[in-house]
């Protein structure tokens, strides 16, 4: 008898002191090719602080509400504009990737030098790009739409002045065709952070840590060119 409550404090005193995995969002869809990249990143990044985690896909609005909620402990991706919608989050740094945006546009009317040049134009842009939103919202001419090929034919077909891109979703080889029929501007630059909420301070600082120790060994370098430069499309 008492081996048997021997046993049993064993295996229930295990079981509370079993690890919950970490919830994080991430606005990525599955079939975006930057996407196996980024998951390949984020295995590697808690794998070397040795803590378990999920990672679950939302639509950049509704990942926002859940995250703030406390559906999800932490943000798998989101730019340096994040604080201003969630001011008590934790950002990690260093950032694990430097977004770039650039406009396109028909001939060489337009001349973009920052988010601000953009707001006299009618825009068009991938939808659920948050961040372009956040810097050119309210305008009733903004045009989200479902991909890049059909930014770049409404562009073509004149129904907008500027297609606005990021290097998360197009390639470097990509902007060098596009450059072929369209005038290419680099106009800004954002950098990608991982988030938590405010409980998670102590893993932030293990996050930062095995984030500078990737930066040392060069493979947060590897993992941030294979995010931007994803496989073309066949």
């Amino acid at each position: 008898m008492r081996y048997f409550w021997f046993l049993a404090g064993c295996i229930l005193g295990s079981a509370a002191q079993a690890v919950e995995p970490l919830r994080l969002v991430t606005v990525l869809p599955p079939e975006l090719p930057a996407t196996a990249a980024h998951k390949r990143f984020i295995q590697d990044l808690f794998q070397r602080i040795k803590t378990p985690y999920t990672l679950e896909y939302r639509p950049a609005r509704r990942a926002i509400v859940e995250f703030k909620s406390g559906m999800f402990d932490g943000d798998a991706g989101r730019v340096s504009l994040f604080a201003a919608i969630y001011p008590e989050a934790i950002r990690v740094n260093p950032s694990f990737v430097t977004i770039k945006f650039y406009s396109l546009s028909m001939g060489n009317q337009l001349n973009i030098q920052n988010w601000a040049d953009l707001r006299p134009y009618s825009v068009a842009y991938p939808r659920g790009i948050v961040a372009i939103e956040s810097m050119l919202a309210p305008s009733e001419r903004l045009n989200p739409v479902n991909s890049v090929d059909v930014c770049m034919k409404m562009l073509k077909a004149r129904r907008v002045d500027s297609c606005i891109l990021m290097n998360a979703l197009i390639s470097e080889r990509e902007i060098e065709d596009a450059r072929k029929m369209f005038t290419v501007q680099q106009f800004a630059e954002l950098s990608v952070h991982l988030w938590l909420e405010p409980k998670h301070r102590a893993l932030a600082s293990q996050l930062s840590a095995a984030l500078n120790q990737m930066q040392l060994d060069g493979s947060l370098q590897r993992y941030q060119h294979a995010i931007l430069n994803p496989p073309e499309k066949p």
